[in-house]
């Protein structure tokens, strides 16, 4: 539902790396619910639009903005899933996050902010290797902007592939 977008985010691509902490809320029939407290410690935008520093207004050979990969970080403290068939080897899930993004420049464009807020969507599965061990795998759709909390809100999404390794406490 948005309109015509005044930037252009082509090229951008946007790599995370991710750890996660969680706790089984409960059992109801063929569905476990469970919570998770996410850090990603590792959230590089790359191909990012920045303010070029060395640009002189007026310049016909220079841009006022260049590209780069910013660093930056989230912490998640609200993820849920929905793990169906808890009592299967595989198990099937999907879930949902969010929580604040620093990035130590703006993103995805220079009049963009470095707070953000990144909202994500996951369908994946476990397969339980024992009882304590499982591979995670699966998509996320994670929406990344402001929420309008500036004046300018040029967020962008980025669709992601994971494969994880759980150990579970019993």
């Amino acid at each position: 539902m948005s309109g015509p977008k005044v930037w252009d985010i082509s090229g951008h691509r946007q790599q995370l790396g991710s750890l996660r902490w969680g706790r089984i809320l409960g059992t109801k029939g063929i569905v476990t619910f469970s919570w998770a407290f996410e850090f990603i410690p590792l959230s590089l935008a790359i191909g990012n639009e920045v303010t070029n520093k060395n640009y002189t207004p007026g310049s016909t050979t220079q841009s006022p903005t260049k590209r780069e990969t910013t660093y930056g970080f989230t912490i998640n403290p609200a993820s849920f899933r929905f793990i169906f068939f808890p009592k299967f080897r595989l198990r099937p899930f999907i879930g949902s996050g969010i929580g604040p993004s620093y990035h130590f420049k703006s993103i995805p464009i220079a009049s963009g902010t470095k707070w953000n807020l990144m909202i994500d969507f996951q369908i994946g599965g476990q397969y339980m290797l024992s009882e304590k061990k499982a591979i995670q795998f699966g998509y996320r759709y994670f929406h990344l902007s402001n929420l309008y909390l500036a004046a300018y809100n040029p967020g962008y999404n980025t669709n992601v592939y994971f494969v994880g390794y759980s150990i579970f406490k019993k």
